[in-house]
Formats: structure tokens, sequence, C-alpha cells
């Protein structure tokens, strides 16, 4: 499981990997997020094209912008920092969340998927 869900009764999809990520983004809709937790230095290094960069920590600055989708794919390097942003936007009330948790950015690029990069 990713993280924590403090509500038994709701089911939260939680234990995708990179390849799930990849069909998601393929298909990716208006109400549909692909947020990437690693730092910003990371996240300009190399991303999935069209993801949101919300560095672990700073999840209750973005409240208002996942609201306005249905479904939020959440995912790291590898899984950890995931879990506990995971854990963090449940306890604020984010319920909608999809977490990539035990794969990260290195196996979306080692399966040669579309890398994006911050332009300097």
């Amino acid at each position: 499981s990713c993280g924590i869900n403090f509500d038994p009764k709701r089911y939260v999809l939680d234990d995708v990997s990179m390849d799930d990520l990849y069909q998601v983004w393929q298909k990716l809709s208006e109400e549909t997020l692909i947020v990437d937790n690693r730092s910003s230095e990371e996240f300009d290094s190399g991303h999935i094209p069209g993801s949101f960069n919300m560095p672990m920590g700073t999840e209750s600055k973005h409240l208002d912008t996942l609201n306005q989708y249905k479904k939020v794919y959440i995912h790291c390097r590898s899984g950890r920092r995931s879990q506990t942003v995971f854990t963090n936007l449940n306890i604020l009330g984010i319920n909608h969340l999809v977490c990539v948790c035990h794969s990260g950015m290195p196996d979306w690029i080692k399966a040669g998927y579309e890398v994006e990069m911050a332009s300097i």
C-alpha cells in the first residue's frame, strides 16, 4: 500500500507502475493530472511531458490545483516521496489519488518513454 489511507470505507488505487502510468499518460484527459514529487532541480533535468511539479513538502500550497481534477497520479524517483505525499494529501482531504509507490522516473526513462527537459 502507498502511504496511509485514514478512511477504510474509501478505496484508493495505489500501487501502479510507471508502465501503468505510461498508459494513463497516452490517454491523458483534462480530468487527470500527473504530479511529480521530486525537487525542482530533478524535475527540470527530465520529467513526464505535461506533468506538474509539486515537490514533497509543498502539498498544502497546491490543494486548489489538485481539486480541479477527478484523478491525480503521484510519482517521484523511487516511490518513497510519493508514499509520504499520498499520506499528507489524505490528511488534507484529497481523496482522488493514485500513487506510484514502487517505481519512479528512472524506470520511465529506462523504458524509453518520452521525457521533457526544462528549457534554459
